[in-house]
C-alpha cells in the first residue's frame, strides 16, 4: 500500500524592509513567522549555491589575471540529489571558466604588446 510522504513543518521568518518611505520615522515591523509544509516549500525553492573559486595565472613575474571567482545558484531538478546538481553546474562553470581564460589571456597579451611598444618608443 502506498503510504503519503512524511510531512514535516518549517517555520520561515518574514521581515519587511527596514525603510518604510511613506512613514519616515518607522522602525522595522516585529519578525512575522509563518508555517509552511515542507514538502511544499522544498518544491518551491530547493536550491544550492555553487562557487568556483578565484585563480590567479602569472604568465610573467609580477604581472598576472585572475579569473573568478564564479558562483551560481542552482535549483534542483526533480529527482535530482545535491551532488549530482552540484557536479552538473561544476561542469558548466569549467566550461565558463575556459573561455573566460581564453578572453582574459588575449587582454592580458594585448597590454604586454602595448606596453612593450611605449617601452620600446623611449628608448
Amino acid at each position: 500500500m502506498d503510504q503519503p510522504p512524511l510531512r514535516r513543518r518549517s517555520e520561515v521568518s518574514v521581515q519587511a524592509p527596514l525603510h518604510d518611505d511613506r512613514n519616515p520615522g518607522s522602525g522595522p515591523p516585529p519578525v512575522q513567522t509563518v508555517s509552511l509544509d515542507e514538502a511544499v516549500r522544498n518544491a518551491i525553492c530547493e536550491t544550492i549555491e555553487v562557487t568556483w573559486g578565484g585563480e590567479h595565472f602569472q604568465p610573467m613575474a609580477y604581472h598576472g589575471f585572475d579569473v573568478g571567482p564564479i558562483r551560481a545558484t542552482v535549483r534542483l531538478q526533480p529527482g535530482e540529489t545535491v551532488i549530482e546538481a552540484t557536479v552538473r553546474m561544476h561542469r558548466a562553470m569549467a566550461a565558463a571558466q575556459k573561455l573566460i581564460f581564453a578572453e582574459k589571456l588575449a587582454e592580458y597579451s594585448q597590454k604586454v604588446g602595448e606596453a612593450q611598444a611605449a617601452v620600446a618608443r623611449y628608448r
